[in-house]
């Protein structure tokens, strides 16, 4: 979710654009490079995250990468662990009845 802060969220494409570096990234939301660039790459391998090339340059002169993050599939994730976490409420629930 910290990504989805720092993104450009674009209405038509239903993706949210990340141009930051990771060490960017990682300042702003307060976190490692690693932790960063773990994260990233488990998003890529569920393919929540697409890398693509901008035509805007770093200090180096390197092409800037773009994370493009699919906002359907972060959605279907919070609805699911959204109905985990009812689902686990309303067990709690029953245990509590139980132990009374």
């Amino acid at each position: 979710m910290g990504y989805l802060a720092q993104a450009y969220k674009d209405p038509v494409t239903e993706y949210a654009y990340v141009a930051k570096s990771q060490e960017e990234l990682a300042t702003s939301m307060n976190t490692s490079v690693s932790t960063i660039k773990r994260r990233t790459r488990e998003m890529k391998e569920l393919d929540i995250i697409t890398e693509l090339t901008s035509y805007e340059r770093d200090e180096a002169g390197y092409n800037k990468p773009v994370l493009a993050i699919d906002m359907a599939k972060v959605c279907q994730a919070v609805l699911y662990v959204n109905e985990k976490v009812e689902k686990n409420t309303e067990d709690i629930e029953q245990l509590k009845k139980q132990l009374q």
